[in-house]
């Protein structure tokens, strides 16, 4: 399946697991001591932080893709589904539990914890070992599981989608890694390949596996191109394989012609030069498009970074803003900060930026979604950034741990789990939800929307029909708020809807 007969001379040690305690001597036990207490220190925190998602609701398109969704049952399940992986958990949940949020959080909760154990594993196969490895890994894998972006993937209940994608492609990744240092492992080649199966099923853009496994293979292990191409072929070969299948479902189907189409919406004079040159390729649900795709990319990519550094601004809908300067700037480091850490090649910190490039080509890079900045688009990078993380702070000189590098990793880290915990809290209520992500973008229509249809729903017809007018504010004809501000004026009169 690989080529694995010169893998070891290229820097392929088939190391064992970061967690083992391998008892060959006493250093050996308490180094392996300390890992594990480390590692479990920040597990416990990352579950208490999360316990407040226990009590979560369901919010936005739970209602679709769970509430209302009449396919999920277990004794009758149809694979013939878009991300039938995903929805066989959600099945199984239905099926376990009843349509009780807690369950469903649970689980989420407990992928979360299992990703972070991975991504742990992960930093042990490219952070050289010291004295000070057990802190620096774990310090990545707080940033990894703390930060208040993943909370769009693990307390959001359909986020699910995106969590479990992450976990097959880690367990995916570390297999394939495993194989190509072990010369008669066929087993982890298998492992490696079904694991990437199952996590396209979670969510189809983990079919960008392939290139983040090349570019890990170039970047991190330093191995020519062509080299990398060839270890990664059988992944490339399945990901054509499963392309393929899905032009034979009806909705990854209408899917793949949303995104074949979307060079070729643009109603404007400067989208249709996009066109041209070949970059106007950005989702827009199928409607006549008069934004730029450029200005989309840098929307999206200014946000999510704003979303890294500034937590204290995401919501679960922050909606569309216009590209300013700052965004331009902001991109123009970002470009800069991932050249520099490519040209760290081969190492940890190139494999963790060519992940995070990677992980971003299908949502922010080379295809844009409608809505451009969402949380959830953070957590398969934030792999990337845990690693950077941790190789950059095992560093030796100037860049190493010191004791003011660790008073700053720890308020950085106290920082992030207050936002979390914060955010955690919202997602108990649909009224606090919504109401803090019009707070913190009052331009958004959607989330005026959502707002008012809660209000309705609690009887606070005139907060509702103020929010409503709001919307149309905002974007005059929208459809759903048309009809919301006939249904609460019908009821305030006394009548009924239909």
């Amino acid at each position: 399946m690989f080529d694995s007969t010169r893998t070891v001379s290229a820097g392929f040690a088939d190391d064992h697991t970061v967690l083992k305690l391998t008892g060959s001597s006493g250093r050996d036990s308490f180094a392996g001591f300390l890992s594990s207490a480390w590692l479990i220190a920040v597990l416990i925190a990352c579950l208490l932080l999360y316990l407040p998602a226990l009590w979560g609701v369901f919010v936005f398109d739970d209602y679709p893709w769970i509430v209302h969704n009449t396919g999920l049952d277990v004794a009758a399940f149809d694979f013939w589904q878009r991300r039938p992986v995903t929805l066989l958990t959600f099945a199984a949940n239905l099926y376990v539990a009843g349509p009780n949020p807690a369950a469903f959080h649970v689980v989420n909760i407990a992928l979360h914890l299992a990703n972070g154990v991975l991504v742990y594993i992960l930093i042990g196969r490219m952070v050289p070992r010291s004295l000070t490895f057990p802190a620096i890994a774990a310090l990545g894998v707080a940033v990894f599981l703390l930060h208040p972006a993943q909370a769009g993937a693990v307390t959001y209940i359909s986020g699910r989608a995106t969590a479990l994608m992450t976990f097959w492609l880690l367990i995916g990744h570390l297999a394939a890694l495993r194989h190509m240092g072990n010369q008669s492992g066929w087993r982890w080649g298998m492992l490696s390949l079904c694991a990437f199966a199952l996590a396209v099923g979670s969510k189809e853009t983990a079919l960008v596996y392939p290139a983040m496994l090349i570019a890990w293979l170039f970047f991190g292990k330093g191995l020519p191109a062509g080299r990398s191409f060839r270890l990664a072929a059988p992944h490339v070969l399945l990901a054509a394989l499963l392309l393929g299948g899905m032009l034979l479902h009806p909705g990854y189907r209408t899917l793949l012609a949303e995104a074949a189409d979307a060079g070729q919406l643009a109603v404007t004079p400067a989208g249709q030069v996009e066109q041209r040159l070949g970059l106007g390729f950005c989702f827009n649900d199928n409607k006549p498009r008069q934004d730029s795709c450029l200005a989309r990319r840098v929307e999206s990519i200014a946000g999510l970074t704003r979303f890294l550094f500034l937590p204290g601004t995401i919501s679960i809908d922050p909606g569309r803003r216009a590209v300013g300067g700052a965004d331009l700037l902001t991109v123009a480091l970002v470009v800069a900060a991932a050249w520099a850490g490519l040209g760290q090649r081969p190492g940890a910190v190139a494999a963790g930026t060519a992940w995070l490039i990677a992980a971003l080509l299908p949502t922010s890079i080379l295809l844009v979604r409608s809505d451009p900045v969402t949380d959830r688009l953070l957590y398969l990078p934030m792999v990337g950034i845990a690693l950077v993380i941790a190789a950059i702070a095992g560093r030796p000189g100037r860049m190493s741990f010191t004791p003011v590098a660790r008073v700053c990793a720890c308020l950085v880290v106290a920082g992030l789990a207050l936002f979390t915990w914060q955010r955690n809290l919202l997602f108990q209520s649909e009224m606090a939800l919504w109401q803090d992500a019009v707070t913190k973008n009052s331009s958004n229509p959607r989330a005026h929307v959502n707002l008012a249809y809660t209000l309705e729903m609690n009887g606070e017809f005139e907060r509702a029909g103020s929010e409503y007018r709001l919307a149309l504010d905002l974007q005059p004809g929208l459809r759903w708020a048309e009809q919301g501000l006939w249904r609460v004026q019908l009821k305030r009169e006394g009548g009924s809807s239909p």
